[in-house]
């Protein structure tokens, strides 16, 4: 008998084994499931939802260093069955939690948003409505940016949704109801730089390079040399809540690298 008992025992410890280690992989290869906080997602999710979200599609991110203290995030992407696309609805780290000014990585600080400018596009919010002049629908509803456009400037100020956006330069005068256009950098292009475009991409240069641009004279500097021209090495994306009046987006946080997006929610 009691060689039964431990056989039995022996058997579910295997399964119990076999199981976690079942969910384990699929949490990092395959899917994982997040709740939605906060009213950013109207009308698409609401608060408390619970969403899966397929790591298939782009990739599984896989670290390489576990030493989650450190502000760079070290890690490698599985191929995936296609990249992102504008419209789509991602999961993201942060990229801007840890320090406000510049990027650094902190695992448990995850967003959800609606892709709305891929690597090559280039965004513009016109009268409130995101126009994504390289033809791709970013699939924002039209709801919440119709009452952007009906609202004056001095209501939004009431409701503290109309303080500066990205890049933050004053003399451009963006908001959440007039922003752009905005070129969305991806690996390999390459911008001319001048006083303003080093100010508007000063924290995807840092991020690569190490130095935030600084300009002198008119000239621009990056790591101590003079240059007229910056090539970036990673793909960079634009997200927006569905709820355009109550999100906290690239708008306000900037452009995310893509190493730091997770996946893909799926519908």
């Amino acid at each position: 008998m009691k060689p039964k008992i431990e056989k039995i025992i022996s058997s579910i410890l295997l399964y119990a084994i076999i199981a976690t280690i079942t969910i384990g992989l699929t949490r990092i290869f395959i899917c994982d499931r997040f709740t939605i906080k906060g009213d950013s997602m109207l009308p698409t999710y609401y608060t408390g939802k619970r969403i899966w979200v397929n790591k298939l599609v782009m990739g599984a991110r896989l670290y390489t260093d576990f030493d989650f203290d450190e502000s760079v995030l070290k890690c490698v992407r599985m191929p995936g069955l296609r990249g992102l696309r504008t419209g789509d609805i991602a999961v993201f780290n942060d990229p801007y939690e840890r320090y406000g000014d510049r990027i650094g990585f902190i695992i448990n600080r995850v967003y959800v948003k609606r892709c709305v400018a891929c690597p090559g596009d280039t965004l513009s919010v016109t009268n409130g409505f995101y126009v994504n002049s390289s033809g791709h629908k970013t699939k924002i509803p039209d709801q919440y940016q119709q009452v952007v456009a009906s609202m004056s400037d001095s209501q939004l100020r009431m409701m503290g949704a109309i303080y500066p956006v990205y890049p933050w330069v004053e003399t451009l005068g963006w908001n959440i109801k007039h922003m752009g256009p905005l070129y969305v950098p991806g690996k390999g292009d390459e911008i001319k730089l001048d006083s303003l475009s080093a100010r508007i991409y000063d924290r995807l240069i840092e991020y690569e390079s190490g130095e935030k641009p600084s300009v002198l004279d008119g000239a621009v500097y990056v790591n101590g040399q003079m240059t007229d021209s910056y090539t970036f090495k990673n793909d960079y994306y634009f997200f927006a809540g569905d709820n355009v009046l109550n999100s906290k987006d690239s708008r306000y946080i900037g452009l995310v690298p893509k190493d730091y997006i997770v996946g893909i929610a799926q519908p």
